[in-house]
C-alpha cells in the first residue's frame, strides 16, 4: 500500500488496491539491519461516494391562507440513503430549507400571484429534480370602512348639534374554507368567488378540491363555484374568530 518514515505514520489507501468493501490491513516496522515486525490486523470498510440524487417531491399542494401568506405541503422524496431536507421555490428563487413536509410563506404581497416548486435535498448535497409547479393567487386586503365626518348643522338656536357616532369598525374577522366536487369527485382549479359585507374576493381550488379565504369582516356571504361547464352557489355566515365550513357540488 505504502511506506511512512514520520511519526505520527500515515499512509493513503488507494482505491486500485482496496475497493469498495471490507479490508484487513496491518503496519510492518523494519529497522536499518532489515528486521521487521508487524502489527495486529485492523478491519477497514471502504465504500463510493453517494452520486444519487433523491426523487423529485410529489402531489406538492398550496392555498392563500390570508392576504399575505400561502401554505404549502408536499409528499416525503424518496432517496437511496435517505433525504435530509426540502427547499422551498418561489417565483424561481429559494426561499426556505426545511425538514418538514410542509411550510407557510409570509412574505407574499396581498392580491398577488406566485409559483411555487420543491426539490429534496440527500445529506450528500445531491439535488431533485423540482416538484410540479404550482400557482397561488392571495386575496386582496380587506379595505378598513372609513369613518364619517360629522356635518355640522346651521341652526339659529344656541343647542349644540349632537355629534354622529362613527360607525364602528368590525372588532375582529372569520373565514370560509370549503371542497368542490362534482359526480366524478374532487374538482382542482375551479374559480370560488365569495360575496357580502359589501366586498368580493376569490380563489382556486387545490388539486383536492379544498379552498380557503380569511379576513372575512363578519356577516353573511355568497359562496360561487364556478367550472368551465357548470356552477352552483350557497350562503353562509361569518362570525368573528371561527371558520365556516361549505360543501359545494357542481352539477351540468
Amino acid at each position: 500500500m505504502g511506506t511512512a518514515t514520520a511519526s505520527p505514520y500515515s499512509v493513503p489507501l488507494d482505491p486500485q488496491w482496496t475497493g469498495n468493501g471490507s479490508h484487513s490491513l496491518l503496519a510492518i516496522a523494519q529497522d536499518p539491519s532489515n528486521d521487521r515486525a508487524a502489527s495486529a490486523a485492523v478491519a477497514v470498510t471502504t465504500s463510493a461516494a453517494d452520486t444519487t440524487p433523491p426523487a423529485a417531491p410529489a402531489v406538492l399542494e398550496g392555498f392563500a391562507a390570508a392576504p399575505t401568506e400561502v401554505d404549502l405541503q408536499w409528499s416525503a422524496a424518496v432517496d437511496n440513503v435517505g433525504v435530509s431536507a426540502y427547499q422551498v421555490v418561489r417565483d424561481g428563487v429559494v426561499i426556505a430549507t426545511v425538514t418538514t413536509t410542509s411550510f407557510a410563506d409570509t412574505g407574499v404581497g396581498a392580491g398577488t400571484s406566485s409559483t411555487y416548486q420543491v426539490v429534496a435535498v440527500d445529506a450528500a448535497g445531491n439535488v431533485s429534480a423540482p416538484s410540479t409547479l404550482i400557482n397561488v393567487t392571495t386575496m386582496a386586503s380587506v379595505a378598513p370602512t372609513p369613518t364619517p365626518t360629522p356635518t355640522p348643522i346651521a341652526t339659529p338656536t344656541p343647542t349644540p348639534t349632537a355629534t354622529p357616532t362613527p360607525t364602528p369598525m368590525p372588532a375582529a374577522s372569520g373565514s370560509i374554507s370549503g371542497t368542490v366536487s362534482n359526480s366524478r369527485g374532487a374538482v382542482a382549479g375551479c374559480t370560488v368567488k365569495v360575496a357580502g359585507s359589501g366586498q368580493t374576493y376569490s380563489t382556486t381550488t387545490s388539486s383536492s378540491g379544498a379552498f380557503l379565504l380569511g379576513n372575512l369582516a363578519p356577516g353573511t356571504y355568497t359562496v360561487t363555484a364556478s367550472s368551465k361547464s357548470s356552477s352552483a352557489s350557497t350562503t353562509t355566515t361569518v362570525t368573528a374568530g371561527a371558520t365556516s365550513t361549505v360543501t359545494i357540488t357542481l352539477k351540468k
